[in-house]
């Protein structure tokens, strides 16, 4: 690369350049008036770039100061709507209160929607210590927080479902349950796996797991997961 790219570089690079050229233009093949342009142009450059460098420097102080303005703002702004809005209450008129105000009245809270039904459910088997393990995702809508999942167990046996246990909805085992105490031997279970957040129950899934033989080397493992109605 015969100069630099970049501005920053750039500009110090001509500028030194182009003075040494202006000192001996003959020396390198210049007449006295080319190496007077080209140092004129690289004192120029150079002009305009320390200029806009200080013009980069004051717009990010006055944005700096405009931020700071806006969070004082907001902040004096929250504390005289919780007084308004306290006065509204108290108010025999609310609307009259922010009429004057020339604000809406705050808005009426939407409740979050229970929590869906559970999808894509994958059931594999530990192959260490035989355990059944369940895995699923979520199907919460916006604003869901503390969801769990609580999870039911029924053998073929059985005619109703079991609690086994619950499984969360975050961290390196969300949405994954492992069942260490199904009956050695069984050849079906089927789970129901509901989403739950405080009070309210999402749509309850169940899938019914088929266990047999896999492979020549007559291991145990997951044949067949299906929906149960």
């Amino acid at each position: 690369m015969r100069y630099p790219t970049k501005i920053s570089e750039f500009a110090p690079w001509l500028l030194a350049r182009a003075g040494a050229w202006k000192l001996a233009p003959a020396s390198v093949g210049l007449s006295a008036a080319q190496a007077n342009s080209v140092d004129l142009a690289a004192k120029l450059l150079d002009s305009e770039y320390a200029n806009a460098l200080k013009q980069r420097q004051i717009s990010k102080n006055a944005t700096d100061s405009q931020n700071e303005a806006l969070r004082a703002a907001l902040f004096q702004l929250q504390l005289d709507l919780r007084i308004i809005d306290a006065f509204a209450t108290a108010s025999a008129n609310p609307a009259a209160v922010y009429t004057a105000a020339q604000i809406d009245p705050p808005a009426v809270p939407t409740p979050v929607a229970p929590p869906g039904a559970v999808t894509d459910i994958t059931v594999g088997i530990n192959i260490i210590t035989g355990a059944t393990i369940l895995k699923w995702k979520g199907n919460n809508p916006g604003g869901s927080t503390n969801v769990a999942y609580i999870v039911r167990r029924k053998l073929a046996s059985a005619t109703d479902f079991t609690f086994i246990g619950t499984a969360g909805n975050s961290g390196p085992e969300a949405r994954t349950f492992v069942d260490s105490t199904l009956p050695q031997g069984v050849d079906s279970v089927t789970y129901l796996i509901t989403a739950t957040r405080g009070s309210q129950a999402g749509p309850s899934v169940q899938v019914q797991v088929r266990f047999g033989t896999i492979g020549s080397a007559g291991q145990i493992g997951v044949t067949s997961v299906k929906l149960a109605a």
